[in-house]
């Protein structure tokens, strides 16, 4: 897994840069394959935005947007 930032880094370095290498290296059931969701999130505030989680095809794609 890569190593969680040290200091403080924007909302969008976290969730675009962090977030799916850290999806990409950890071990997930076979079964996490088959599973077709979006999830939106939204951070309020200095720096933040919105972003969608996909999972398909057992790794998870991370962009922006709603």
């Amino acid at each position: 897994m890569p190593e969680f930032p040290r200091s403080p880094v924007p909302p969008a370095e976290l969730i675009e840069k962090y977030l799916p290498d850290a999806f990409a290296t950890t071990a997930r059931p076979e079964h996490a394959a088959r599973v077709t969701l979006a999830l939106g999130v939204q951070l309020v505030g200095a720096g933040g935005g919105e972003w969608v989680f996909d999972p398909r095809d057992g790794d998870v794609f991370v962009r922006p947007g709603s």
